[in-house]
This record gives structure tokens, C-alpha cells and sequence, in this order.
């Protein structure tokens, strides 16, 4: 019975100890779908934002920008910033994406949806702007040639020209021939009429 009784005890003791724990509180859960939603709709304000400022407005809001980075979100919003300028702007974009779209940082999780495809939409549109171009200065090597060819069609229809009005003015100069007098028509013969 002894063994029976140090058992009870013993079990007594475990339920009393684990009554008097903490229990661990249950772990913060973020549901990404939120957190992502939520940057999605934050990257929409600002371009409709962006969309309404004049100039000097945008010129402000760069440099405000550039003074935050590198927090995610004033990257991503410079980003969009840079997408409307110049190509060497969008080539700044695509540089400053280019961290975002990799799951690095839980930090930049949210972002990495938007930016990968605002990533891949400048990228597309950078190759497209390549080509076009290169197709441009195509045609304007082409226009190029043309324009020389006629030139040089046009300095050789001058000297042929140059060269016809020196046959004209040397046929114009040859001294003209007396006309030659004309035979005397003799009468013919008459027939013998009966």
C-alpha cells in the first residue's frame, strides 16, 4: 500500500505543478493573404496618388523617398515613382525591385506579389522600348542612306544637266552653213504633141 499511496502522491503533485504553469500563449498568426492584400491596395492609392501631382510635386516626392529607403515600402513606392519617367528611371525602378521580389526578409513579404510583377511588367516594357529602338535607328540608318543615294542621284543628274547645256551652248556656237542654192529645175522635155 505504501507504493499504492507514494504513487498518488506523487500524481497529486504532477496535476498541482502543471495546474500552476503558464500556459504558452498561442502564436500570433498573420494571414499573408491580408498582409499582401493590404500592400496591393497601398501601391493602387499611390499611383492614383502619383497619377494627380504635377512635376514639382514628383520632384518632392523622390526626394522624400529616397530619404526613407531602403524601407520596403517607400522602395516600392519610389519604384512606382520611377516607372513613369525615363528609361533611366525605370532602369532605377528595376534595381530597386529587384530585392524586393526575392523572399528574403519577412519584412518584405507583402511586397514580393507587386513587385515582382511591376518588376516584370518594366522589364517587359524595357525590352519592348529596346526594340523599338533599335528598329527606329533601323529606319533612320535606312532614311539616312536614301537621303545620301538621292543626293548623289541628284549631283549626277546636275553634272548631266551641266553637261547638256554645254552640248546646247556648243551646237548653239558652231557658225550655221549657207543654205545651198537650189538646182535649177529644168523643163522637162516635150512630148512630142500631134
Amino acid at each position: 500500500m505504501r507504493k499504492n499511496e507514494c504513487l498518488a502522491v506523487l500524481l497529486c503533485t504532477a496535476v498541482l505543478l502543471a495546474g500552476c504553469a503558464t500556459p504558452q500563449p498561442a502564436p500570433h498568426v498573420v494571414d499573408p493573404l491580408t498582409v499582401t492584400d493590404r500592400a496591393v491596395r497601398q501601391v493602387l492609392a499611390w499611383d492614383e496618388r502619383q497619377a494627380r501631382m504635377t512635376p514639382e510635386q514628383r520632384q518632392q516626392e523622390r526626394a522624400r523617398l529616397e530619404s526613407a529607403l531602403p524601407a520596403p515600402a517607400a522602395t516600392m513606392e519610389l519604384a512606382l515613382l520611377l516607372a513613369k519617367g525615363s528609361e533611366q528611371d525605370r532602369a532605377r525602378a528595376l534595381q530597386l525591385l529587384k530585392p524586393l521580389k526575392q523572399p528574403v526578409v519577412a519584412e518584405t513579404a507583402p511586397w514580393q506579389p507587386v513587385a515582382r510583377f511591376l518588376f516584370d511588367s518594366l522589364e517587359r516594357a524595357s525590352k519592348e522600348q529596346q526594340e523599338l529602338n533599335e528598329k527606329l535607328e533601323q529606319q533612320v540608318q535606312q532614311l539616312r542612306e536614301s537621303q545620301r543615294k538621292n543626293e548623289q542621284l541628284n549631283d549626277r543628274i546636275g553634272q548631266l544637266n551641266q553637261k547638256l547645256e554645254a552640248l546646247k551652248a556648243i551646237e548653239l556656237s558652231i557658225p550655221q552653213r549657207p543654205a545651198s542654192p537650189e538646182a535649177p529645175v529644168l523643163p522637162s522635155p516635150a512630148r512630142n504633141q500631134p
